[in-house]
């Protein structure tokens, strides 16, 4: 099992999401990525974010818990742990882009009412949207497995 930090980062309305072009398909996803051994889940999460859009940022609480099964990953079983997080410094980071061939990470910053018609992974689009808007859980929530089989 893989485990996986990734943050969630609102600004005017908007999201901190990832571009991800890989063998020829095209999807979207929270910036984050694997937690190293001996690694804190904090350090990860900050790793991360920096690594992925160049953001500093302030790891906030654990919000949701999402277990992936994809059956086209080497890696078929994801625990996705997803924390709020704050940037630290907003005017002196340039996201970057990374293009090479059919490889594409790009950070973008999207609306919340264009997240309906984004490919997101795992699909937590309507749980993220209605949390920004109603406020997100007080404790971390369990969402369970959030792959649906006809994306396989």
């Amino acid at each position: 099992m893989k485990v996986r930090v990734a943050g969630i980062v609102v600004k005017d309305d908007k999201l901190l999401l990832m571009k991800h072009r890989r063998r020829g398909l095209s999807y979207w996803a929270f910036p984050g990525g694997a937690v190293q051994e001996f690694e804190t889940l904090p350090d990860a999460l900050t790793r991360e974010l920096r690594e992925e859009t160049g953001f500093e940022v302030k790891p906030g609480r654990l919000v949701y818990i999402v277990e992936t099964f994809n059956p086209r990953s080497q890696s078929t079983h994801t625990l996705n742990l997803f924390y709020l997080a704050e940037l630290v410094d907003q005017a002196k980071v340039v996201i970057e882009r990374h293009e090479n061939g059919e490889h594409l990470d790009i950070a973008e910053f999207v609306p919340l009412n264009d997240l309906a018609g984004l490919e997101l992974y795992p699909e937590i689009a309507d749980v993220i949207r209605q949390s920004v808007e109603n406020g997100f859980p007080v404790e971390a929530k369990y969402l369970g497995n959030l792959w649906s089989s006809d994306k396989e």
